[in-house]
């Protein structure tokens, strides 16, 4: 009976460490002195100590679990929004380091992005009529020219720092430019009008005035007429 006993708690042992490797345990004297009921009874108590420690551990893996795939979806919505943010500064930072470089090198950009043609002159100013300075953009310099009745170069500007200055304040100017068109658009309209007025009063008076010669010429020949037939009277 008790043979049969431990055969069937070694079978049940056998079952239910199948999918786990057992835990071995040094015995305390060596097989060969144990009795064989000794052995079965130890492995039997073992065995059971092992099945009922299983479902305890079962039971807190299956309570932590839970815990941790409920703060899971949290944790991984906060990690993409993370890089996506992260993702965006760095394509912000490059962005603007290159506008800082190219800025730097004298390159300007178009309003569309694009690069600005390699010579350009970037300003102009009337002396006289035959005197012209120019400002001219080659690359990353600046040449200041006099042109005339040849072209003189006055000026080379290599500074990169200055050279930007110097195109940021020339990309102000169209606005003053378009007052200044606005301001002499206006003085000129108010000086045709003056002259307008002029001329009509002009045409006024000399209008009158070949009324009058034209009534005194009609008059005198009226007067001529009549003084005939007064004489032969």
């Amino acid at each position: 009976m008790r043979l049969s006993s431990v055969a069937l708690l070694m079978l049940l042992c056998s079952r239910a460490t199948a999918d786990e490797a057992p835990i071995a345990t040094p015995p305390d004297a060596p097989p060969l002195l144990q009795r064989p009921s000794e052995t079965g009874a130890h492995e039997a108590g073992a065995a059971a100590e092992h099945a009922a420690a299983r479902p305890v551990q079962r039971s807190r893996s299956a309570a932590v679990r839970p815990a941790g795939g409920a703060g899971d979806p949290g944790g991984s919505w906060l990690r993409s929004f993370g890089s996506l943010l992260g993702v965006v500064a760095l394509i912000v930072l490059l962005s603007w380091g290159y506008r800082v470089v190219a800025l730097g090198r004298g390159v300007r950009l178009t309003s569309g992005g694009r690069r600005a043609p390699l010579i350009e002159i970037v300003s102009r100013y009337t002396l006289s009529r035959k005197q012209t300075l120019c400002l001219v953009r080659v690359g990353p310099r600046l040449v200041l020219l006099a042109v005339g009745e040849q072209v003189r170069t006055l000026d080379v500007i290599s500074d990169p720092d200055l050279a930007s200055t110097l195109l940021g304040q020339v990309a102000l100017e169209p606005n003053e430019r378009a007052g200044a068109f606005q301001a002499a658009l206006a003085r000129e309209d108010k000086a045709y009008g003056a002259q307008e007025d002029n001329e009509s009063d002009a045409h006024e008076i000399g209008a009158d005035t070949s009324l009058n010669q034209a009534r005194s010429a009609l008059l005198g020949s009226l007067r001529r007429l009549r003084a005939p037939a007064g004489a032969g009277a």
